[in-house]
């Protein structure tokens, strides 16, 4: 909690019992919550707090360098920053899951930024198929190819 209080102060903001709350929550998540998700998460403890309150408190945890939206179709998820790491995005159902902590940077530093850019983070996602989606599409179709004769 104190990551929060000092990313405040230094965005010249205080700290809010809807701020704490909200950060918690998204701590002690698995997985990576919607706006939404937090929403009914921190409820419960504040019944007052409104949706707008978790997305303004979001949009600050990710300015401040505590949290990452991790955008994609529909509503953004978002990854409390715990450790540099990736994630992966099954292109059928959308689940997303992280990938083992390495701090992606050096894949990306020999690669020329337009003059006077200042890179903040680099962000890895890598899109696929998850195993519950490749075993349904596997049973679907003899060999496990639904695309035969597709091409690119």
């Amino acid at each position: 909690m104190s990551d929060l209080r000092t990313t405040l102060r230094g965005q010249g903001r205080r700290m809010t019992a809807q701020r704490a709350a909200v950060y918690e929550a998204l701590c002690a998540m698995s997985g990576h919550p919607t706006a939404e998700d937090l929403f009914f998460a921190v409820r419960d403890r504040l019944p007052g707090i409104s949706l707008a309150t978790v997305y303004n408190t979001l949009e600050t945890l990710v300015d401040g360098g505590l949290a990452v939206r991790i955008p994609g179709e529909g509503a953004a998820r978002y990854d409390p920053v715990c450790s540099p790491h990736g994630h992966t995005r099954c292109a059928v159902c959308g689940t997303l899951g992280n990938l083992p902590e390495r701090d992606f940077t050096s894949v990306v530093s020999d690669i020329p930024l337009p003059a006077g850019f200042q890179a903040r983070a680099v962000m890895m996602e890598v899109e696929g198929v998850c195993a519950a989606c490749a075993g349904q599409t596997a049973s679907r179709a003899p060999g496990g190819n639904d695309d035969a004769g597709h091409a690119h």
